[in-house]
């Protein structure tokens, strides 16, 4: 899922509608600043009582768990784990949804669902 940072309504909103045991892994991308720690876990943890955890490298995807960037990471998705990288454009080019985007097409393919929240 991405969304700007005008979406964590929506993504709030969406986490309350969405039952816990869906079966669903959700992957969240949001542009956070760089300079500051993310409270976005904690956010949409109120949201669900799935267990919400920020990405750290290597982390294996489990259904019906949420995980969030990190801020100033770029994030893929592999062999399904999750990868954590520094972001390779300069702040103000960075595309993180799409770079998400792109690696959850390519790894998962008909399997992947994007969703893209304002």
């Amino acid at each position: 899922m991405g969304a700007s940072a005008g979406g964590i309504e929506a993504l709030g909103r969406f986490f309350d509608a969405m039952p816990a045991d869906s079966g669903c892994a959700f992957v969240v991308v949001l542009h956070l600043d760089p300079k500051h720690e993310s409270e976005m876990a904690r956010v949409l943890a109120s949201h669900t009582t799935m267990q919400v955890a920020q990405v750290v490298d290597g982390m294996r995807i489990v259904s019906d768990r949420v995980y969030v960037i990190a801020p100033d990471t770029d994030l893929k998705i592999s062999d399904g784990g999750l990868h954590v990288s520094r972001p390779a454009e300069v702040r103000g080019n960075r595309h993180p949804v799409d770079v998400l985007f792109r690696s959850l097409a390519s790894d998962q393919r008909k399997r992947a669902i994007a969703i893209v929240l304002s």
